[in-house]
């Protein structure tokens, strides 16, 4: 020990160096000289400031959730609670810890990530506590068993259809010419199919089953799938007063106009959506494992924001009225999901969704993760458009939107901007490993009140969405597991096109393709090249800083782990591409070869 901290000494002896005095560099007393010795000698008044932090959300939180039990109450305002405290330690203990001019800069990029990973994890856990604490539903919508009368309003059906099989496209309209609905209409537009022998099949069906069946063949449209909607609605019949749309791979249920329509009875209603639901995925481990994952915001997600009148319109399986969707601009060409643009414009003009957790319809899930990948990009790019487009709206001035509106949309996508943030956090940990390793003077490590919050909002999401699932979604555990593995496996997907997003506006249109050929073995590392380069970069940091630094450095094993738990995401993308490619060997037996298409771009 030394009688005054020396900073000086920071050049030769890194940190450490500085502190080993009696009195701080200004002469100062760090502890008393008698008495009992406290680690955190100034507890008192960190207590008394997280409970200050705390105390507002907690009273304006217990004041409004009437609507929760006991059980829920208790639990929702312990983790507000927990949050107030650990945003005081984090400041408290990094502000007291004298780091160095470069750590002091990383700590300021990097605590307005951990406040996006705190909002998350509050926004995570109000969810949990609605889903397993909510009295009763406030919004609860049930389909209608009554046979439709001869003179029900006409729907007009309008399936999309870009290069998709025809074999399949087929399947799609005779589930249409079973509905058990007198009046409909059905408009297949095809839209920019180059080959003939993809979209000719397709023509000559639609003649076979009458002329309730209309078929378009569009060369060159513009608009992608909202320019050939728009083209719809310029053919569709006169008297059609509702416009359904479905994807060209769902097989619909005989009962679905019958039990949607008479919801548009009420004049307020302005569309009405059934969840995504898939088929044939039992037998396929990689399709299992995303069925599970859509599963999960269709049977949660929906069913909560249907409470706020705030669900997602998700384009197929979805029924507007005709004059609300010619009133509020047709479909958004501009937005590559025009579907949800819509939904918001609908809510922005003062309509209201019902949404019907039963499923009423099943396509098929994406048959690579490429694909996989490829559409959820798509989901999260078009947020950003959207969140560009409607800010004015989703602010706190915009007047047309419901509180809960604009909380749901914009709490809905947030943890899509903690995906962008989390490719930030990776890339600086490997960045600032290699600063550990080659500049020891200049760099040190984080303080663990900052690395520990972080790894305590990791486990809380994997708990709470654990028991999401367990509370809604009716599949086993490993299949919960299977699940959460997709999810995590798209999180530089979902990063990369988010930072898009925020810094272009004009990305194409590209479709999921569907029926695709089982992919070759070289196909897991294309499939997940950025993520396993990523992956192979935080492990290879994590084993030198262990390497370089010694067994008895408790910051270097806390800072390993930390690029350990900050590298799963990529390990689940591996884990996911592989099982991808080895989908023959599930279940004991080789899967049927689907007919193969060329996947359009």
């Amino acid at each position: 020990m030394e009688a005054f901290d020396q900073p000086w000494k920071r050049e030769i002896e890194g940190t450490a160096g500085t502190a080993w005095g009696l009195w701080d560099a200004w002469r100062a007393p760090k502890f008393p000289m008698a008495g009992e010795v406290l680690e955190v000698k100034n507890w008192p008044y960190m207590c008394a400031m997280s409970i200050g932090v705390a105390f507002l959300p907690l009273v304006f939180f217990l004041s409004r959730r009437r609507d929760l039990k006991v059980g829920g109450l208790l639990f929702y305002g312990a983790l507000i609670q927990a949050v107030g405290s650990v945003l005081v330690f984090t400041v408290t203990a990094a502000s007291a810890a004298g780091l160095a001019t470069t750590t002091e800069i990383a700590w300021g990029v990097l605590i307005f990530c951990q406040l996006v990973l705190l909002c998350v994890m509050l926004i995570d856990g109000l969810e949990l506590t609605e889903v397993v604490w909510q009295e009763s539903f406030r919004r609860k919508f049930h389909p209608c068993s009554a046979a439709p009368l001869p003179t029900a309003p006409k729907v007009s059906i309008h399936v999309p259809c870009y290069n998709e099989p025809p074999h399949m496209v087929i399947q799609t309209l005779d589930a249409l010419a079973r509905l058990d609905y007198p009046n409909f209409e059905v408009l297949l537009l095809d839209n920019n199919t180059k080959d003939p022998e993809v979209w000719k099949p397709v023509e000559q069906y639609c003649r076979q089953l009458g002329p309730r069946f209309r078929f378009f063949h569009l060369d060159n449209w513009p608009g992608f799938k909202a320019g050939a909607l728009n083209f719809g609605l310029t053919v569709t019949a006169e008297d059609a007063q509702h416009i359904a749309v479905i994807d060209s791979d769902y097989q619909v249920h005989p009962d679905w106009l019958k039990a949607t329509i008479p919801h548009f009875d009420r004049p307020e209603v302005g569309f009405v959506q059934s969840p995504q639901d898939y088929r044939d995925w039992d037998q396929d481990l990689f399709q299992r494992m995303i069925n599970w994952e859509y599963a999960g915001f269709f049977h949660i997600g929906m069913i909560q924001r249907n409470e706020r009148n705030a669900i997602i319109q998700h384009g197929t399986m979805t029924i507007i009225r005709k004059t609300a969707l010619e009133g509020t601009g047709r479909w958004g060409e501009w937005c590559i999901t025009e579907d949800a643009d819509l939904g918001l414009r609908l809510f922005e003009h003062g309509y209201e969704a019902v949404y019907m957790p039963e499923s009423f319809g099943k396509g098929l899930v994406p048959d690579s993760f490429s694909a996989y990948k490829t559409q959820r990009f798509r989901w999260a790019y078009g947020a950003v458009q959207i969140l560009k487009h409607h800010w004015r709206e989703l602010g706190p001035s915009g007047k047309r939107l419901s509180a809960g509106q604009k909380y749901h949309f914009i709490t809905g996508w947030l943890p899509w901007f903690a995906d962008a943030a989390h490719m930030i956090f990776g890339i600086a940990g490997i960045i600032w490993s290699l600063g550990l390793l080659l500049f020891p003077k200049y760099f040190e490590f984080p303080p663990n009140a900052f690395m520990i919050p972080t790894l305590s909002v990791f486990a809380f999401k994997v708990a709470a969405s654990l028991w999401l699932y367990e509370a809604r979604v009716k599949c086993g555990f490993w299949d919960k597991v299977g699940a959460a593995v997709a999810g995590m496996a798209l999180t530089h997907t979902v990063g990369r096109a988010m930072w898009l997003g925020m810094f272009t506006s004009g990305r194409p249109f590209v479709r999921t393709p569907k029926c695709e050929d089982k992919p070759a073995l070289m196909a897991v590392f294309l499939m997940a090249q950025e993520e396993i380069a990523l992956l192979v970069a935080l492990w290879g940091a994590a084993l030198a800083i262990v390497l370089v630094f010694g067994h008895e450095n408790r910051d270097a094993f806390m800072w390993s782990g930390l690029l350990v738990v900050q590298s799963l995401p990529y390990l689940a993308a591996l884990i996911t591409s592989l099982i991808n490619v080895f989908r023959e060997f599930h279940f004991g037996h080789r899967r049927p070869q689907p007919v193969p298409v060329e996947a359009a771009h």
